[in-house]
């Protein structure tokens, strides 16, 4: 039953971090560049890269955050493992439909591949670690303490 139910869970928080990230990058500002942002770099295509891939990493971290904590909540003595895995598959999930997008739509310029492809590394690590790096500093604030001594301190 245990086996299960974590099985089940990790399937659902993939399948919902999937489309939550799909909601939170849909509505952040690609089209807007804050002009001290854009001046802060030598060119403008420098600018726009660096630009999409901190929004990507803030997306994935804003994505994940429900995600960890529903992990936490639901299967708090593998938390870690799980995270992991939820965020490396649905990394893998996002990857192959970029580059199924890239690959498949009929007029992509040159510029744009490549920006989808110097864009993707970013998007897919952050989107791999976020889940892992939320639940380690959930460790980390509540001072090292493991899920399963957390539980056993609590009185019944």
């Amino acid at each position: 039953m245990g086996v299960l139910r974590n099985l089940l869970s990790v399937a659902v928080m993939i399948v919902v971090y999937y489309f939550l990230l799909d909601f939170v990058m849909g509505r952040l500002p690609y089209a807007w560049l804050p002009h001290p942002w854009m001046d802060a770099f030598s060119s403008r295509r420098s600018g726009v890269a660096a630009w999409f891939a901190l929004l990507n990493i803030v997306g994935a971290i804003v994505s994940a955050v429900p995600v960890a904590v529903a992990l936490w909540w639901i299967t708090p003595l593998q938390v870690g493992r799980n995270a992991l895995l939820c965020g490396a598959i649905t990394a893998v999930v996002l990857l192959v439909s970029i580059v199924a997008f890239a690959h498949g739509a009929p007029e992509v310029s040159p510029a744009l591949t490549v920006m989808i492809s110097g864009d993707t590394i970013v998007e897919t690590l952050a989107v791999a670690l976020a889940p892992v790096a939320l639940v380690r500093l959930w460790r980390a604030l509540r001072f090292g303490a493991s899920p399963s001594k957390m539980e056993s301190s609590e009185p019944s």
